[in-house]
């Protein structure tokens, strides 16, 4: 398994994307398959991400955000129900 960071459109390849293997996943303890609920997954890469212009973290725990702020949460996880 890998994952790419530094990608910013679905199709084809951007000179900012680097690939990541994967070293070990854990899966939420309450993920179901058939609803998609809890589908979040925790990945230990091999190496170290870098960084920079186009590739930044963001800070999920204790971060809260006043209300009207926009937001911009992005990942392409399941795009619709997956067939089992």
């Amino acid at each position: 398994m890998s994952v790419v960071v530094g990608a910013h459109k679905l199709a084809g390849p951007e000179g900012s994307q680097v690939r990541h293997q994967v070293q070990s996943a854990v899966v939420h303890d309450l993920y179901s398959g058939s609803t998609l609920q809890y589908d979040i997954m925790l990945l230990r890469l091999r190496t170290s991400i870098r960084f920079n212009d186009k590739v930044s973290p963001i800070c999920v725990h204790g971060t809260r955000f006043p209300p009207g702020k926009k937001c911009v949460v992005t990942g392409w996880g399941a795009t619709g129900r997956l067939e089992s």
